[in-house]
């Protein structure tokens, strides 16, 4: 069982920065033909009958007959639905029997190995607080569910697969989780204040996570930080900070971060940026939002401010025919799109097909 150490080292309000040591894989683009935009659009409405709130937030599919939805149901059954190709049906089938659960996170590999993450609420004998939150993980191998059960943890927010022997998963309190084949091993990052909020690898030793420190205020002051950290294969090690207080800001890294081809894109403050192995080089300085794509000539965006947008290698386009949402999912296939957005009320997947 390897063992994996966290490197922190703090000067004031800034982190030292240690470049990563591994570049991105080199993909070349001279091949590739730009992405079409000739999309179909159509909006499907998810509700449970008996809910007053259906808030599903995250995506993920092996094809576009093999997509899953999942977040909050007030009914806390509906939590999870599943589209086949042709309707969205609602999952109720997961053996679980907590006072209430929420899913943050689904990743996987393929049709058969799929993984939900969140957090499983449970009534506290001795109150205060009334619910007790703790770190939620259900395995589908493509016909039963299984519940996992990780060492003690707060709710996962993030997670990301590298292989199906290799997948890691982060969230509330520091929270941070590896799972090697065998079984999920506990990672501390030792700041109780600390929300593993994105977790993005291209390798087993090319690893990015994002930290959202709690921020602090009181009467005259007021103190967030940002922390993006590396894994190398051996350690943690944080390598970046965004700072914000009162009268001073400093951005340098997105905290949206995804995986392209094997290449890290980011988004965030500084726009939409792509990582070259040592800095965050800027792609567009006036766009951001949640971004995925197949290709770096085949990338889309979903934004609540600039609606949905796609680049082709040349320039941005924006699908006017898409309505502007709160979106908070979005995955994209070769020949279709699927992007998640709510109303608190009800779920929207507005889908899109090439023709």
């Amino acid at each position: 069982m390897k063992k994996y150490i966290l490197s922190v080292v703090l000067i004031s309000f800034v982190l030292l920065i240690i470049g990563c040591k591994k570049a991105p894989t080199e993909t070349s683009t001279d091949n590739l033909q730009p992405g079409k935009r000739s999309y179909i659009w159509s909006v499907d409405t998810i509700s449970s009958p008996q809910s007053i709130q259906t808030y599903l937030t995250t995506i993920w599919g092996s094809n576009p007959k093999d997509v899953w939805i999942a977040g909050h149901n007030a009914d806390h059954i509906n939590n999870v639905y599943h589209f086949d190709g042709k309707i969205w049906e609602p999952v109720t089938n997961i053996p679980l029997s907590f006072s209430s659960k929420n899913y943050y996170s689904i990743k996987g590999t393929d049709a058969k190995h799929v993984y939900f993450f969140g957090e499983a609420l449970y009534q506290n004998s001795i109150p205060p607080p009334n619910l007790i939150d703790s770190s939620l993980i259900v395995f589908y191998n493509g016909d039963n569910y299984t519940l996992i059960k990780p060492p003690p943890g707060k709710s996962l927010v993030s997670a990301d697969i590298i292989s199906i022997n290799d997948i890691w998963c982060g969230g509330g309190e520091g929270t941070l989780f590896h799972y090697d084949g065998e079984q999920w091993e506990k990672n501390f990052f030792l700041q109780k204040n600390w929300l593993i909020n994105n977790i993005c690898g291209v390798a087993s030793d090319d690893i990015f996570l994002t930290i959202i420190q709690k921020p602090t205020s009181d009467d005259n002051n007021y103190y967030e930080a940002q922390y993006l950290s590396h894994f190398d294969g051996v350690q943690w090690s944080v390598i970046d900070s965004n700072i914000y207080t009162n009268n001073y800001t400093r951005t340098s890294f997105p905290l949206y971060i995804t995986k392209i081809q094997n290449e890290f894109y980011g988004s965030g403050e500084k726009g939409i940026t792509k990582w070259d192995g040592n800095s965050w080089k800027t792609i567009a300085d006036n766009y951001q939002g949640i971004i995925e794509g197949t290709s770096s000539k085949n990338i889309f965006l979903a934004s609540k401010t600039f609606g949905m947008l796609h680049y082709n290698g040349v320039d941005w386009y924006r699908f006017y025919d898409v309505p502007i949402m709160n979106y908070f999912g979005l995955i994209v296939f070769d020949n279709e799109v699927f992007i998640i957005s709510s109303d608190l009320v009800k779920t929207f997947v507005i889908h899109g097909v090439l023709r």
